[in-house]
């Protein structure tokens, strides 16, 4: 039950992913020259920060009701009323708990996750710099 539990969050959390693209090119598009400066000469991780400042807030916002719609539409929410049944007096373990807000906080910090791998990727692999602007940049 805790693995279908599992699936139908992670579905959940996809069907929010393409919000994100007009997220991050405003963000793009609002950087500023220190902003860039930072990016540069910072740590491995600089763009990842930067995008996590600036993305985090409107992310959520954005993903929270399409998350919210996608677990109750994936039988998510039965699902977890179901393990707390099953799970009798330990249920109340799960107190408060709120599914969206896991889900939510899940699917952003897996975001940052992956984007962080690919930055480090094209800072210290060149064969992952596969444009031209990133081979100037880094280059």
């Amino acid at each position: 039950m805790l693995d279908d539990l599992e699936l139908r969050m992670n579905r959940g959390a996809e069907t929010a992913a393409p919000k994100a693209l007009n997220i991050f090119t405003d963000a793009i598009s609002r950087m500023s020259i220190d902003d860039a400066r930072g990016i540069l000469q910072g740590p491995q991780d600089a763009a990842t920060q930067y995008f996590k400042r600036t993305t985090s807030e409107p992310l959520g916002k954005a993903f929270r009701p399409i998350i919210d719609k996608s677990l109750g539409d994936a039988g998510a929410v039965k699902a977890l009323n179901g393990v707390k049944q099953q799970a009798g007096g330990f249920a109340s373990m799960l107190g408060g708990f709120n599914m969206t807000d896991f889900t939510l906080d899940g699917a952003l910090a897996g975001l940052f996750h992956y984007l962080a791998q690919e930055e480090a990727a094209i800072r210290t692999n060149p064969a992952a710099r596969t444009t031209d602007l990133l081979k100037k940049v880094f280059g």
